[in-house]
């Protein structure tokens, strides 16, 4: 084939997929082929003349991108750079070698780059996004959400900016501004399903439980198999204390993520609330198969065990969690529990002991509690574990 035919059936691709032949932004994706699209895309650029593009500078920017569309990074990056060099005011090349940056994991290059087209194009909200995203991958929140809010206003319809401002709120427990901000995004998107999980989320942080699950639900309702939305209503479901419904949860999850011990170990949870220790059991044998040193399924399934009258088998659960995290402060708090069933007083006081310096929530809960009330003078254990 002629490479002026080859060309033009580059050319196509671009335009018929959404990458286009000038800046890669305006896509519906990532930029990136997949498929038969690929395939078509590598075939294509194999068939032309080493050098086809030295001549023409659209040329090289059609080509520059086609070379993006199938993750050729550096390739794509050295003809960008070329038509920069020989072209300053190219601000199509400049942004795609951004780009390029962005995906060659170097962000410091590519801020610098997007900061220079920010000064030639300041109304051009896409440089805005893309700077904002960079700033977000590297943790420089500040920076990431000024410049989502600058997109997001020269462009009030900017879906991914608003929804990607969301994210970060979310992440830096702004919830209440997260929810606007994904509120905002369903005016716009009104069937995005994410949007709805997003929301649920910073709804559940802020204790709006009953909100959140409306949005879970609402969640689901669009994308039936949204394995996190159907895990994060089952865990509103339990703390609402709707157990049959987060059973039921927990069980659609776990036909879709079989082998998730979170999942198991949560199951195993309602499972105990509704009285089924075997079926809880269950669970959490099945969790700890999955993650042998899962703490928290050790400490449940010690919980079980011992609520059935097995204290041996119990405390050797409950240490093996402190095995697996020595900081978890429930277990030493079972365990001090079952050492003064047994009598062994000095190791009770020495793991209700740690189990307070871990969190002090546990102190009233010893004071009330039948089996360690009486273990030694109320006044003087309260005294000693306050003062650490």
């Amino acid at each position: 084939m002629k490479p002026a035919r080859v060309f033009s059936s580059i050319y196509d691709i671009l335009i018929k997929t959404g990458i286009g032949d000038s800046y890669i932004y305006p896509l519906s994706g990532s930029g990136i082929l997949k498929g038969a699209s690929m395939r078509s895309m590598a075939k294509c650029l194999d068939e032309l003349p080493v050098n086809y593009w030295d001549d023409s500078l659209p040329r090289k920017l059609v080509i520059g991108n086609a070379l993006f569309a199938i993750g050729k990074y550096e390739a794509a990056a050295t003809l960008f750079e070329s038509i920069s060099n020989l072209a300053l005011d190219n601000n199509e090349s400049c942004f795609n070698l951004a780009l390029c940056m962005v995906r060659m994991q170097e962000p410091e290059l590519a801020v610098n780059l997007f900061n220079e087209l920010a000064l030639k194009l300041p109304s051009f909200c896409e440089i805005y996004y893309q700077r904002a995203k960079v700033y977000d991958s590297i943790g420089e929140s500040d920076q990431a959400l000024e410049n989502y809010v600058t997109a997001a206003k020269l462009y009030p319809g900017h879906v991914r900016a608003k929804f990607n401002m969301g994210l970060l709120l979310a992440r830096i427990e702004r919830h209440e501004e997260a929810v606007v901000q994904f509120s905002q995004v369903l005016v716009l998107r009104p069937g995005l399903a994410n949007a709805y999980l997003n929301r649920g989320v910073s709804s559940e942080e802020l204790g709006s439980f009953n909100t959140a699950m409306e949005d879970y639900t609402m969640a689901l309702s669009i994308d039936p198999l949204n394995e996190n939305a159907l895990f994060n209503r089952a865990r509103v479901n339990y703390h609402l204390g709707r157990l049959e419904a987060a059973r039921s949860d927990y069980s659609d999850f776990l036909r879709l993520v079989p082998n998730d011990p979170e999942a198991y170990n949560n199951r195993g949870l309602v499972f105990d609330a509704l009285g089924n220790e075997e079926a809880a059991i269950r669970d959490y044998d099945q969790a700890l198969l999955n993650f042998p040193e899962f703490s928290e399924a050790l400490n449940n399934k010690g919980a079980a065990l011992e609520n059935i009258g097995d204290l041996d088998l119990a405390l050797n659960l409950y240490l093996a969690a402190i095995d697996a995290n020595p900081d978890y402060s429930s277990a030493y708090f079972n365990a001090a529990k079952i050492y003064v069933a047994k009598g062994q007083l000095v190791l009770a006081e020495e793991y209700l002991h740690r189990s307070v310096v871990l969190n002090r929530e546990h102190l009233p809960e010893a004071i009330e509690d039948e089996q360690l009330g009486w273990l030694i003078d109320v006044q003087g254990i309260r005294y000693s574990m306050e003062s650490q």
